[in-house]
């Protein structure tokens, strides 16, 4: 599942053609785009995680996402997250 908080933006559809030839057709992507634009936050994944997914892909994460996401949790790679910690122990 692609968290993303921008669709219309011309990068996404490389982005999401990038990701979609990467999953190869065994695997679905689901997105989810966050209202009115805002950066995906800890609240945003708690919501999707009720589909279960297999994994996350974060794109463009709040400051403050890895601080307020709660152990456990499917496994999630973040995009165009600078200054992130790059690994953290769930």
């Amino acid at each position: 599942m692609l968290l993303a908080p921008d669709l219309p933006n011309p990068y996404f559809g490389r982005v999401t053609t990038g990701i979609r030839a990467a999953l190869g057709s065994r695997h679905p992507l689901m997105l989810s785009v966050i209202e009115g634009g805002e950066q995906p936050g800890a609240d945003d994944v708690r919501r999707v995680a009720a589909f279960r997914p297999a994994g996350l892909l974060v794109h463009a994460p709040s400051p403050t996402f890895l601080d307020d996401l709660e152990p456990g949790g499917p496994p999630m790679v973040l995009m165009d997250a600078p200054g992130s910690r790059a690994a953290r122990r769930r």
